[in-house]
C-alpha cells in the first residue's frame, strides 16, 4: 500500500512538471500573440515565418538564402574593442573614444549624434568593467548593436527585440536592473536617431 501511494505521488509530480512546462509554452506564445496584434494596431507587418516547403526536388546542398544581407564589416572590430575590457578596467578617454567610433562605424545608414554615442560607449564600458560578458553574449550584444545602429533598415518590432534582448543579456550576468535599463534606452535613443527624417 506504501508503494502504491509513493507510485502516485511520483505520478502527480510528473504530471504537475509536465503541466508547468506547458504553460510556459502558452506564456509565451501568448506575449507574441500580443506583441503580434499590437505591432498590427501600428501598422507594423508581422514577423515572416519562412515556410518550408513539403516536397523539394532540389538538393538542400544546391539551395541558396535569395536575400542574404552581407555581415556588417565594423561588428568584428567592435566586439574585439569591447572583448578588451576586463573586470575593473579603468575606462580611459582613449577606450571611450575608440567604442564611439566603432559604434558609429557599424551605422551603416544615417548616423547617431557623437553625444548620444559617446553616452552609450561609456555605459556599455562601466557595465563590462564591472560585470564581462563571456564571448557568446557579448556576440550576442554587438549584433544587437548593429540592429540598433541600423534601425532605419529594420523594423521596430526587431529593434524592439534587439534592445529587450541586450537589457536581458546584462540583467542575466549580473548587471544592476538600473544600469541595464539605462543601457537599452540610450541605445533606444540611437536607434531614434537612426531613424530616416529623424532631427540632430
Amino acid at each position: 500500500m506504501r508503494s502504491l501511494s509513493i507510485l502516485a505521488g511520483v505520478l502527480l509530480l510528473m504530471a504537475a512538471n509536465a503541466l508547468g512546462a506547458g504553460s510556459e509554452n502558452i506564456i509565451k506564445q501568448r506575449a507574441k500573440d500580443l506583441r503580434d496584434q499590437n505591432n498590427a494596431r501600428q501598422g507594423v507587418p508581422p514577423p515572416s515565418q519562412p515556410v518550408t516547403p513539403a516536397y523539394s526536388s532540389a538538393p538542400a546542398s544546391a539551395t541558396r538564402p535569395v536575400s542574404a544581407q552581407p555581415a556588417n564589416p565594423a561588428l568584428p572590430k567592435l566586439q574585439a574593442t569591447l572583448e578588451s575590457v576586463k573586470r575593473d578596467s579603468t575606462i580611459t578617454d582613449q577606450l571611450k573614444s575608440q567604442v564611439s567610433t566603432d559604434l558609429l562605424a557599424v551605422a551603416q545608414g544615417r548616423k547617431p549624434s557623437e553625444a548620444t554615442t559617446g553616452k552609450l560607449a561609456q555605459e556599455l564600458l562601466t557595465a563590462l568593467a564591472e560585470k564581462p560578458l563571456e564571448s557568446k553574449r557579448l556576440s550576442r550584444v554587438v549584433q544587437n548593436l548593429g540592429v540598433v545602429l541600423n534601425a532605419g533598415k529594420s523594423t521596430p518590432a526587431k529593434v524592439d527585440d534587439a534592445l529587450f534582448t541586450m537589457e536581458a543579456t546584462f540583467q542575466a550576468e549580473g548587471l544592476a536592473r538600473a544600469k541595464a535599463a539605462s543601457i537599452a534606452r540610450t541605445a533606444k535613443s540611437v536607434a531614434d536617431e537612426t531613424m530616416p527624417g529623424a532631427v540632430q
